[in-house]
């Protein structure tokens, strides 16, 4: 479980954090401005806050709507091992239809190895076209042998933008002895650089 939680907690960070490093904020006046419910100054003050801090501003994000405030919350519960918590943090945006949280909703029963309800979030996410959730499919269902389902995820995944899936796609097809579908998958990985 420990490797597993480890590879949920990184796909969550990947997803939760913006990059803002070249930007540089005062954490009283993001403070501030949380306390007059600015969502998005919530998030980024537990972002900056000491790690005893932090907690407080992405619950109050949460409370008013900021997603990644509610997936730095579920990112807590998670680590707490409280699946619960954390799913009722992650799928919060999930019901309002954004397809990261959907995937991160997956990931979470993905770790817990509860395969049936992570093929159920990641299907959710990949419908709202989340790159990364139909990447997951394509993965579970060649792990299963489906090498049909397999394909039609990764090539979605592909369609949406995400190299590796298209790798995958251009070694698949060459494996089978498909030269000429292999080389088009692969450019366009090379493309999507």
């Amino acid at each position: 479980m420990g490797s597993i939680l480890k590879h949920l907690l990184i796909i969550l960070a990947i997803f939760s954090t913006p990059l803002f490093s070249s930007i540089k904020y005062d954490l009283k006046d993001l403070i501030k401005k949380c306390g007059q419910k600015d969502a998005q100054s919530c998030f980024r003050a537990g972002q900056l806050s000491p790690k005893d801090q932090k907690f407080q501003y992405f619950i109050k994000g949460c409370h008013l709507d900021h997603e990644n405030s509610c997936i730095s919350v579920g990112n807590k519960y998670t680590l707490d091992k409280n699946k619960d918590e954390a799913f009722k943090y992650y799928n919060k945006f999930c019901l309002k239809k954004s397809g990261k949280s959907c995937f991160i909703t997956g990931s979470l029963f993905y770790a817990t190895k509860d395969i049936k309800k992570a093929l159920e979030y990641y299907q959710i996410s990949c419908d709202l076209n989340f790159s990364s959730a139909c990447r997951n499919l394509g993965a579970i269902h060649q792990s299963r042998g489906d090498r049909v389902k397999a394909l039609s995820f990764f090539q979605r995944a592909c369609y949406l933008g995400e190299t590796a899936s298209c790798k995958n796609l251009g070694n698949i097809y060459s494996q089978v002895g498909d030269a000429k579908k292999a080389k088009e998958f692969l450019n366009l990985a090379k493309n999507k650089k």
